[in-house]
């Protein structure tokens, strides 16, 4: 799992207008959270493994990746250009699943997008959850 962590920081990395890249360890729980926006909290989750001929374990994971962003006006009565600028957000997710959406290398299976949805998780603050499905293989560890 820190393989795929490290993964995702370098590619994440690549978009200018994220801020801040860290797991998630519930820091917008916080009354102040440390953040710089936009900010993405990684969460890495294995669901399943299958074992092959007890020589190669086949991993089939989840990350979810929370894009935090500040919340801004989005009314109908705002000004056009704050409307954009709140609703931002929106061209970020879209360039996140361009850079992550089938990504693959020597390692990792193609990263498949699954959902993404939004979250009220605090006043002042627009969190959209981006989850996604990937997999890897790896030698069986022997005792």
């Amino acid at each position: 799992m820190k393989r795929l962590y490290n993964k995702l920081l370098e590619l994440l990395k690549e978009i200018p207008e994220i801020k801040y890249i860290d797991l998630n360890f519930g820091q917008i729980m916080e009354e102040k959270p440390p953040l710089a926006y936009p900010a993405v909290l990684i969460n890495i989750g294995v669901n399943s493994t299958d074992t092959f001929h007890n020589v190669l374990q086949q991993f089939n994971a989840e990350f979810t990746l929370s894009l935090v962003v500040k919340a801004g006006d989005t009314s109908s009565l705002t000004e056009e250009n704050r409307r954009e600028q709140a609703m931002a957000y929106l061209d970020l997710t879209e360039k996140i699943y361009n850079k992550l959406q089938g990504y693959e290398d020597g390692h990792f299976e193609a990263f498949a997008f699954k959902s993404a949805t939004e979250q009220n998780l605090r006043k002042g603050l627009k969190i959209v959850a981006l989850r996604y499905s990937c997999g890897w293989k790896q030698e069986v560890a022997k005792p």
